[in-house]
This record gives C-alpha cells, structure tokens and sequence, in this order.
C-alpha cells in the first residue's frame, strides 16, 4: 500500500520467468479475478479479525528501531495521518466496516482503476520506445487491448479455472503470550553436546533486556560435501532455493503472524534461521526441517529447472551490477583458499542434471554435523526439544564430528609485499570504477583489535570527508575494518567515475600519509580520550533487538572463538590504549616498507587497465595466487570451548 492525503494505492508485484513474461496477461488475469472473486464473496469478518489480532500483537510486542529510520518514518506519516495516528496507524486496526470494504473490493475489480507496469531488459527493442529526461529510462505506454480487458472483465471470474479460493485460517498466529520471569545471569551456555552436535542456549537474564515472547533460532548443518567441487557448492545452493520456493505458501502465513525463517546455503553447508514468537515457532522449525528432508529425495523436474534459471539469472547479473560489490567480490576470492567464482558456477549451470541433483540431495544430507543456537526471552521455552527435530532429517549413525569438517584459510601476505588484481567491467554503460585497497594486520589479539577498531573509527569520518567532499572521487567511499578467518585488516573502497583505480590509490595513500601527521599524531589528548571513550561506551551497548543479539553470538560460534562478551572485553582494552600506542600501531602495519596489501582495481571502459609499476606483483590467475600463496592456520586465536565444555559438564 502507499497512502497519500487523497488516495491509496494497492501494488501487487510479480517476478516473472521468461515464460512468465511471454504470457503476462494472463498472470494479470489471475490477479484481477481473484480479486473479483473476493468482491463476490463479499466481506469475510473472520480475515478481518485475523488481521486485527496480528497487528494487535505487532502493537503490544513492537521491537525497538534505529532512531534515524524511526524518525524518518513518523514523518511521513505525519503527512497523511492525524497527529494522535502517528505512531499507532502502521499496528492499530480500526472497527469492521464491512461497507467500505466492499467499496474498496468493488473498485479493484474495476479494470478501469488498473494500471499495469512491465519492465524487461527484451523491451528495449520495441518500436515507439522514448527516452524520459530525468534519468534517461526508455519507456512507452499504451492502452489495454479489447481483448485483454475482456479477459480481464472481473464479470466473467471462473474460480475453477484459477483454482482460486479464499485462505485456510492462519495456524501460525500466535495466542500465549505468557512469559515467565528469568533467574541467573544472562549469558550463552553449551546446553547439551554429542559425536554429532551442539546445542547452545541463550536466556535473557533477570534484567529481561528485550521483554518480549519471542525466540531467535540458527541451525547449522555443516555437511563435507556442500563444498567439495563447485558442482556441488551449485547443488547445495539449488537445494536451499527448491526448499525456499516449496514453502512459498507456508512462508506467507508464517510472515504475517511474524514468524519469519530463511534457508540458505553456506561454504560449511545449508543453516536455516528462524525468528519470531515462542508459541508456534517449534511446529513452524519442524514444517521446514521436514520440508528440507523431502525435497533432498523428491524435487519435481520442473521445479529444479525454474530454480535452476533463477540461480542462473542472479549469477549473470551480479557482474551488472556496482563495480564496488565486485572488487569486494574479487578482493574475498583472491583471500580465502577454496572459493569458487562465480564463473565455474555458470559453467556448471549449463548442464545440470535433475536425476543427478536427486542422488546428490540426499547424500549431501546423509552425514553431517548439527550446531544451533536458540535465543529465547522467555524462561517458559525450553530449547532440548529443537534438537531432535532438526536431527531428523539427518540420521545419527552418518554425524561426523565436528573436527573432521574441512575449513579454508586465508592467504598470509608478505610484509613490505604489494599485490594487485585487475578487473574489467562487464557492463559497456557502466561509467564508474572501483578500487579496493586492503591493508592485512595478521592474526590478532584482543587488544590488537582493539587497537585496530579505535585507529578506524579515527580514520572514517576524515577519509570520507576527505575523498568523497573535498576531493569528489565519488559517491562510494567506505573505510574500516576487515576481518575473516581469524585475521584483521583495514580497507578502504572507492567508486568513482571521474577518476581512474590508479589514481585513486594514490589519492588514499596520500590521505593516510597526510593523516599519519596531521590526524593522528597532531590530536590533543582531550579529542583523542573522547573518541576512544565513545567507541567504548558504543561497544557496551546492548543491541535494539533479540535478532541483532542472535547474530552476534552465531558470529563467535561460527568463527570458533565462542567468546560471547568480545564487545565487551575490546571495551576494556580500549579504556587503557594511548595514542602513543596507536601511533606505534600504525607504523607497524601502515608505514612503506612494512604494509601488507592486496589491491583490487575493476575498471571500466573509460579507465582502461593499464601495467602496474615496478614492485608491485600483479595477480594474473587468482586460482594461481592462492595456489602459492602461504596460508594462516585456520584455527582461531582465541578458544573458549574448553571453558563451555567445563561449565556444562560442572552443570550436569
């Protein structure tokens, strides 16, 4: 919906196959009948007390927002709502109406208050396109054909064509919103372990830090082989899109009673995520896990072929779109040892097998290891339970452990050691370049971290005052922190379409060098104590909801680390850095002679690439890069299972 003062307006959006696109007009058939067809049935009170008791709910357990969007967002409101609406119009329903319902049903069948927008990259050809002024977009328009609007006529409506019908009642909704106080510390704790998986567990502790009934849920299958080739990486990720698409239906239900939940394919395998309220949420986990072991044995030859062009369609436009998401792209291939491109997926697109992607579903599901972490506020909610319905979908006798599972690693550079990677911009229109130089700390410390997040956060704010106001190299400027696989490093991007990669280099090295003397070393105590105070006081901030608190403990179980307070130990260590240590730490990473740095260029075609100068090393084969490359060991500096396996033994 988007409301003005006047009038609203109801946009029904479809993504469609090429197939889809050849026979629009009958999608849009479909839309309007049904639409018909509720305006014959007439008002159904019951969907409108449904509807009234999830926004009831929505209103009741609203989670706490970003203050900018917040903010942003009551504005707009304040445009078309009364003041004493503001706040409340996007939750509160008011009382059944049922006339002006069939007032608004009455007109949406009308196909005289359609408007109907197509947009393909196959109508650029058509005869009679123009050129609007603003942003150069081709378009046309023209009427509906008598023919369209007599199959569109929402007097002929034939429900049994269409097998059109009105929806089962929601089971998903949720009616027990009962919480129970929580006793002890809040902390995440190794709740139960065996040969072939982990149950972790976090409870909101007595100062009940979100208040609401709701659980957050990862669960990881890490399975050896989802990543062992890149055919199988392609038929791993296929089954996450089947089973995504098989639960289209199921999806809708779950999102309205705000259950959400996603499946997704990783390196380490398939982890599926589920949040919302406790009460439904263990019959949705038990849905979808049943879901993922049906597929794995039985996808039907057109579903794999639809999900098989979609994943195909996504892989070739990425290289259409921003150069800056490439070069990240190229920047992590040239990194992590056992990445596949993007390339060797398209070449395993084109002949796929149905009855091969059958045999490879169910033994990729056939051993594995299991790891969740359930995330509740509830003390009511007992997560043992979780555990055996996602096992059911990956036998115990075929559990591998955790220490067999294979890892990659990321490659060591030099110190003193420049490499550079160029590529070209697949796109010919595409005016802009980008440039990502990255910088590689090593494997650090907690408080060479520390040291590493307070020299970015001093950094930020005046490189991008300085490359994106002052110098206008572009509208993409980001600088900051880079880590993976154990391993820090600092990067800067930028996309310009008025300066080439190589330029740009030299305008960043000419910042840090200027900032070196003028930023750093040249701040007076008072400014440098009150930035490294805020980014204290910052890491001790609780997160606005139970979702961003899930996402950060998955992040240390993921790692290896399990160091669950990290945020909260990098806040002590930064109480204690001086800027005489940040300097120290600078020149020990920064300085010529002594950096470690991978730069990757993607030029386009008014920045052609050029040779690279002398002592620079040119990356020419990625693949050859990393062959010979020297690697970080892949274990995590810092280990705290030990210590979890302690206290749940101590427990028990």
């Amino acid at each position: 919906m988007q409301d003005v003062k006047e009038f609203s307006l109801l946009f029904v959006g479809v993504t469609l196959t090429p197939a889809g696109l050849e026979q629009y007009d009958k999608v849009v058939e479909v839309v309007m009948h049904y639409v018909a067809m509720l305006n014959q049935k007439g008002c159904q009170q019951w969907v409108f007390d449904e509807c009234k008791a999830v926004q009831d709910m929505s209103w009741q357990f609203v989670s706490k927002q970003g203050p900018f969007n917040y903010c942003t967002h009551l504005a707009s409101n304040m445009q078309v709502y009364a003041p004493e609406e503001t706040i409340s119009v996007d939750y509160k329903m008011k009382d059944y109406d049922t006339a002006a319902i069939q007032q608004v049903l009455t007109v949406l069948s009308d196909v005289k208050s359609l408007r109907l927008f197509l947009s393909a990259p196959e109508f650029s050809e058509l005869p009679g396109m123009v050129t609007e002024q603003w942003y150069g977009t081709q378009y046309c328009s023209e009427p509906f054909s008598e023919e369209q609007v007599g199959r569109w006529d929402p007097s002929k409506v034939d429900e049994a064509a269409f097998d059109l019908s009105l929806p089962d009642p929601n089971k998903f909704i949720t009616t027990d919103f009962s919480m129970a106080e929580s006793e002890g510390e809040a902390k995440v704790i190794l709740l139960n372990q065996d040969v072939g998986y982990k149950l972790w567990y976090k409870l909101d502790g007595k100062d009940g830090t979100f208040g609401l009934p709701k659980v957050s849920i990862t669960c990881q299958l890490s399975l050896p082989a989802a990543y062992s080739s890149a055919r199988h990486a392609v038929y791993s990720k296929l089954l996450s899109m089947i089973v995504t698409d098989a639960l289209a239906e199921l999806a809708y239900d779950a999102e309205i009673a705000e259950l959400n939940y996603s499946v997704y394919h990783v390196a380490a395998g398939l982890r599926l995520s589920f949040h919302g309220y406790n009460h439904k949420m263990p019959e949705l986990v038990r849905i979808v896990f049943a879901q993922l072991a049906q597929r794995a044995s039985n996808c039907s030859l057109q579903r794999f072929g639809d999900q098989s062009q979609k994943y195909k369609q996504e892989l070739t436009n990425f290289f259409l779109g921003q150069p800056y998401s490439v070069t990240d792209y190229e920047l992590g291939l040239c990194l992590e040892t056992g990445k596949f491109h993007i390339h060797e997926y398209l070449e395993v697109l084109e002949n796929v097998s149905h009855e091969e992607f059958c045999k490879y579903s169910q033994v990729l599901l056939g051993q594995g290891f299991l790891e969740m972490l359930v995330t509740a506020t509830c003390a009511r909610l007992l997560p043992r339970p979780y555990q055996p319905v996602c096992s059911k979908c990956l036998p115990k006798k075929s559990f591998v452990p955790c220490g067999q599972l294979p890892g990659s690693r990321l490659v060591k550079i030099p110190a003193g050691t420049e490499y550079r990677y160029h590529s070209q911009v697949v796109n010919p229109e595409e005016g802009n370049s980008s440039i990502e130089l990255y910088m590689q700390m090593g494997r650090q410390t907690l408080r060479d971290g520390a040291l590493l997040d307070l020299m970015a956060e001093m950094i930020r704010d005046d490189c991008f005052e300085t490359l994106r106001t002052q110098q206008q190299l572009g509208y993409i400027v980001f600088s900051g922190t880079h880590w993976s696989r154990h391993v820090s490093g600092f990067r800067v991007i930028v996309q310009s379409d008025n300066t080439a990669p190589e330029a740009v280099y030299d305008r960043i090295f000419e910042f840090l060098d200027k900032h070196r003397a003028e930023g750093l070393e040249s701040m007076t105590d008072e400014a440098f104590e009150e930035i490294r105070n805020s980014l204290a006081a910052k890491k001790r901030q609780k997160e606005d909801n139970l979702s961003q608190e899930s996402q950060k403990h998955w992040n240390e179980i993921d790692a290896g680390a399990f160091m669950f307070g990290r945020k909260f130990e990098v806040a002590k260590e930064l109480e204690t850095i001086t800027k005489a240590q940040v300097l120290e730490f600078y020149d020990a990473h920064f300085s010529p002679g002594v950096r470690r740095t991978l730069v990757v260029m993607t030029h386009s075609q008014a920045h052609p690439i050029g040779a690279d100068p002398e002592g620079v090393q040119t990356v020419e084969s990625i693949a050859a890069f990393r062959n010979t490359a020297e690697t970080y060991p892949s274990a995590p500096v810092i280990n705290k299972l030990a210590e979890h396996e302690a206290a749940m033994a101590a427990a028990v």
